[in-house]
């Protein structure tokens, strides 16, 4: 008696409870509440990666669901990575709620640094970081740079162009949410701010969660 109720309860769900959380193991998706775990070193393919997160969990939700989604979390823990990491994303958060009215909330626990704030200040649902969680801010890193004089001058012209680019991504993000978006001498007056900031001091820039709620990179922290 007591052996088959074991093994009833082996065989009842093979297909169903262990297919789920191998989808979460290996893909770090929780399905039923719409987060996808976002962890380790951000590479350029992370645009590419998220999309195929997130159709998995659209394709659930319509097919086991019988519902479509409204919003999708990104809960974030990691040290940063390649600039182009945030390109790509924040064209991922802007084709979800363009194109299919769909907002993507963050959230930072434990360690959010460099590209990886980025993710999570422009959420473009709601943006919470844990009170513990440890937040830190720098200029674009360059390694590695080699080639003629003529390719080294053309690569730093590059390299302006991106700096400018992620620095207004935190002059735009440091507002109210549904004030406008930054554009012109604003725009230019916000992000000349965060570059003398962060850029000019040619350091690491640390802050806590209460701090990136009062530059208004956050809308709350948790667990507090």
């Amino acid at each position: 008696m007591t052996n088959k109720k074991r093994e009833l309860k082996e065989n009842e769900y093979p297909f169903g409870f262990m297919d789920k959380y191998k989808i979460l193991l290996e893909d770090a998706i929780d399905l039923d509440n719409k987060i996808i775990y976002l962890f380790g070193d951000l590479e350029e393919d992370l645009g590419t990666l998220l999309r195929l997160k997130f159709r998995v969990l659209e394709t659930y939700w319509k097919e086991e669901k019988d519902s479509s989604l409204d919003t999708v979390s990104l809960d974030i823990s990691s040290f940063g990575g390649s600039i182009y990491s945030i390109f790509a994303a924040l064209d991922f958060y802007d084709e979800l709620k363009f194109e299919k009215n769909i907002l993507v909330n963050t959230k930072a626990q434990g360690i959010c640094m460099s590209a990886a704030t980025i993710l999570l200040f422009g959420g473009t649902g709601t943006r919470m970081a844990s009170k513990r969680c440890k937040l830190m801010l720098h200029d674009i890193q360059i390694s590695g740079l080699e080639g003629s004089a003529t390719q080294l001058k053309a690569n730093m012209k590059t390299l302006e162009k991106e700096q400018e680019e992620l620095f207004q991504f935190y002059a735009q993000f440091s507002r109210e949410k549904d004030t406008p978006e930054l554009s012109g001498n604003k725009l230019k007056k916000e992000t000349k701010k965060w570059m003398d900031k962060i850029a000019k001091n040619s350091i690491e820039h640390h802050i806590s969660s209460k701090q990136a709620l009062d530059f208004k990179l956050i809308d709350g922290i948790l667990y507090s």
